[in-house]
């Protein structure tokens, strides 16, 4: 069973583009669509700015003789963000990878704009569930902030928080913990004890002494993340859901699946609000779901639900990727189990 991924929990549901900081100015692309392209993106309207900032690709490539120009870089950036968004992983990396090389070649490796490049790509090695990958972008991006935005916290802090968690995904949980330290302090620092980023940090170191098995330390973790939540001006689902999840996991494994689907239901029903039916984190939700039918003996619910979550993988991340094929694998195997059930 698998809970939902935090670093797609507050705030990183969307890649969500920072403030575009041109080195100069848009000389061919015109400013004004590529400004009505971020207010497009803002409100949720992917299609809409996918096609103004195509259309300013298109000029300023016909346009600028240089090919490394640097706002042709910050163009591709944009539309590697609204392709992640959308689900269309391999699309976004091609964008994010001619960013890379633009950027490098442009302002060099050391340079802030080529760390941000470095954390789009971990960004999509994430939702594609290449820990591997995604660990060694992070530490690439982590390596120039601490050379030229050491002082950045802001900065800081998601990386830290970000690496912590790809190093909890692959078992190296004292290092984990240590970033998820050097997040906690930068973020205590910035924001004060009843924030709701400090309570996502909470939350997730919770989920790594849960992952450790030390239930009890995870849960005064989790108590700290939904007070902070719970006395925040505004609700909070995704936080909520993260806890849920972890619970759910837990009680899970204790046996105990009755309770287990309930916190699974009400975790997939918030998913489904905050990121949308085709969406990674939708997809992790809806197998949760799944596996916990297929314990209680609930075959074709299960299949039902597992259907629904294969439908999403396949649109995201296609049928050679790995998680795909083996939940395509199981799919088979119930479907199967089904059929000999009723011959």
């Amino acid at each position: 069973t698998m809970t939902k991924a935090s670093w797609m929990s507050k705030n990183k549901q969307r890649t969500r583009i920072v403030e575009v900081q041109l080195s100069k100015p848009l000389f061919y692309a015109s400013k004004e669509d590529f400004d009505k392209a971020r207010a497009y993106y803002d409100e949720g309207k992917l299609e809409e700015s996918k096609q103004l900032w195509g259309k300013a690709l298109e000029i300023q490539t016909k346009e600028v003789i240089d090919k490394d120009d640097i706002v042709k870089a910050e163009i591709l950036y944009c539309l590697g963000c609204v392709a992640s968004d959308q689900g269309y992983f391999k699309e976004s990396m091609r964008n994010f990878e001619s960013a890379l090389r633009i950027t490098i070649d442009t302002l060099g490796e050391e340079h802030e704009m080529t760390a941000n490049k470095y954390l789009n790509i971990a960004f999509v090695f994430y939702a594609q569930e290449d820990w591997e990958q995604c660990e060694d972008f992070l530490r690439k991006a982590l390596n120039i902030q601490l050379k030229v935005q050491p002082d950045d916290l802001h900065q800081l802090t998601g990386t830290f928080n970000s690496l912590a968690t790809v190093l909890r995904k692959r078992g190296k949980y004292a290092e984990s913990k240590k970033f998820h330290k050097k997040a906690l302090a930068s973020k205590l620092q910035l924001y004060g004890e009843d924030h709701i980023d400090v309570a996502y940090e909470y939350c997730d170191i919770g989920t790594l002494l849960d992952t450790q098995g030390k239930s009890e330390e995870a849960d005064v973790m989790f108590a700290k993340a939904l007070e902070i939540e719970e006395q925040s001006k505004e609700s909070d689902p995704e936080l909520v859901a993260s806890v849920l999840g972890n619970q759910a996991v837990r009680l899970s494994a204790l046996g105990d699946l009755d309770k287990a689907m309930v916190l699974f239901q009400k975790m997939l029903a918030i998913d489904r609000d905050v990121y949308g039916e085709m969406h990674p984190v939708t997809a992790v939700a809806y197998h949760n779901v799944a596996r916990t039918h297929y314990m209680l003996g609930m075959l074709e619910e299960a299949i039902a639900m597992n259907a629904k979550s294969l439908k999403i993988r396949r649109r995201i991340l296609g049928d050679d990727d790995p998680e795909t094929e083996r939940v395509m694998a199981l799919h088979r195997e119930w479907l199967e189990k089904l059929l000999s059930s009723r011959r």
